[in-house]
């Protein structure tokens, strides 16, 4: 098989959040202090070795915990620590975030990191995974092939006189199928340059006329980087019983595709906006942000395409599902759209 390398410089349009996932992933209020405008997220083996070095029953720290936490375990770590004689200060730092004036005690949802050594010392830093963005080019490959892959559900469900378990059979092919394509597109993880990182407040926005904001506090990145892009020249054989006998996804359609479906998702953002019931300020932010976007994609030059990634976005777009027009959800950082990139094909 013979590949297409392409190398690209990224710029976030709007916040990223790439949700870690992992042991790290969520913090809760009893790992971290506010001081100032600064999230300080501590190291709790350093806690509880302090606790141990004065002597202190861990029985009765236990115990304490269990009478202060409410259901959203929104138990202060400032007053746990102060409790039991000991400076939070004092206490080891994992890391520091900016926050904003309106950040409440709540759970945290950080970006996806990694942790490198530079010059001794142990530096944690949010990227954005190849594998988010291959989940939006997923999405625009099946894009390309979406009236045939309406036929496959038309004609598996005719199959099954209407069962609902035809959809499972659906899914079986479609991943089978779709698999042999994807499994020949590569792309890198992108480390950001001039990197920025802070904590915002996340919300929703659902068709039904309402925004709901929880008390869940998220990690956004913006900046820009490079990566690379490996596409199949020739296209994939699929020995399926799908309608399609050959798969294939190049430059040509990367740019294309992007420009198609994202206008769409783009005009339909702006429609939900537009009908729900939203403060009228907060409404105007979002709009001028979908506006922004519309002019981006409209004057997208013949290198560069836009992809929605990560929180917000990624595979199987959560504002648009092309196979249905079934509008999902909204998702903002503050009254910030999420997860909008532009690239540029530099070679």
């Amino acid at each position: 098989m013979n590949y297409e390398e392409l190398k690209i410089e990224l710029e976030t349009l709007t916040p990223i959040s790439i949700k870690d996932g992992g042991e790290r992933g969520e913090i809760i209020p009893i790992e971290y202090y506010i001081d100032g405008n600064n999230l300080i997220i501590i190291d709790f083996d350093d806690f509880i070795k302090k606790l141990l070095k004065k002597g202190i029953d861990l029985e009765e720290v236990i115990k304490y915990i269990e009478e202060n936490i409410d259901n959203r375990f929104e138990i202060n770590f400032k007053n746990l620590a102060e409790k039991f004689g000991i400076a939070p200060r004092d206490v080891l730092e994992r890391f520091i975030l900016p926050v904003t004036k309106k950040f409440k005690l709540a759970k945290l949802e950080l970006n996806k990191f990694v942790l490198k050594t530079q010059g001794g010392e142990i530096k944690r830093i949010p990227y954005i995974p190849g594998s988010s963005i291959k989940g939006a080019i997923d999405t625009l490959s099946e894009f390309k092939y979406r009236n045939e892959i309406l036929k496959l559900k038309r004609d598996i469900k005719e199959q099954w006189r209407g069962d609902r378990r035809y959809i499972w059979e659906y899914k079986r092919e479609m991943k089978k199928s779709f698999n042999g394509l994807w499994r020949h597109i590569f792309i890198e993880d992108v480390f950001l340059d001039k990197l920025t990182n802070y904590i915002e407040e996340t919300g929703y926005i659902f068709p039904r006329n309402k925004k709901v904001s929880s008390l869940i506090f998220q990690e956004f990145i913006e900046g820009k980087g490079k990566f690379k892009i490996k596409l199949p020249e020739e296209n994939i054989t699929i020995r399926t019983k799908f309608s399609i006998k050959q798969l294939g996804f190049n430059k040509e359609d990367l740019i294309k595709y992007s420009k198609e479906y994202y206008s769409r998702v783009i005009q339909m953002i702006e429609l939900i906006v537009k009908k729900i019931s939203l403060d009228e300020s907060i409404k105007e932010d979002i709009l001028k942000q979908v506006y922004f976007l519309k002019e981006e994609v409209y004057n997208l030059k013949e290198n560069e395409f836009i992809l929605n990634v990560g929180s917000g976005g990624s595979k199987y777009s959560k504002t648009l599902n092309f196979i249905d027009d079934n509008v999902k959800t909204i998702k903002l950082a503050g009254k910030n759209l999420l997860g909008w990139i532009k690239c540029r094909i530099v070679n």
